[in-house]
C-alpha cells in the first residue's frame, strides 16, 4: 500500500466512523480492543446501512479498522466525544 493509499483509507475510516453510532459502543471500563471488536462485529452482523457495507467492502477490504490502530481510535474518540482512557499494567504468571 502506498502512502497516498494509506492516507486515503485513513480519511475514509474517519468519515465512516462519523456515520456510525460509535457512542453506543463506548462503555466505561471496556477495553479499547473490545470496543473496536464490537463495532466490527456489528458490521459483520449487518447492523449498519448498505451504504456503510459498500464503503467498508470497497475501500477498507471488509475491515472497518483496516488502517486504524487502538491509539488512533482512542484519539478519534477523545477528539469527537471527549473520552478519557486509562492505562493499566498487568502482571501474570506465564507458564
Amino acid at each position: 500500500m502506498t502512502d497516498s493509499e494509506y492516507k486515503k483509507q485513513r480519511k475514509i475510516t474517519r468519515e465512516l466512523l462519523d456515520k456510525l453510532p460509535i457512542k453506543d459502543f463506548l462503555i466505561p471500563d471496556k477495553e479499547v480492543n473490545s470496543i473496536m471488536d464490537a463495532i466490527q462485529d456489528a458490521y459483520d452482523d449487518h447492523e449498519f446501512s448498505e451504504e456503510i457495507d459498500s464503503l467498508v467492502e470497497k475501500e477498507l477490504h471488509g475491515y472497518i479498522f483496516n488502517v486504524m490502530g487502538e491509539y488512533e481510535f482512542m484519539n478519534y474518540c477523545r477528539d469527537k466525544f471527549q473520552t478519557q482512557w486509562n492505562e493499566e499494567t498487568r502482571y501474570y504468571l506465564w507458564s
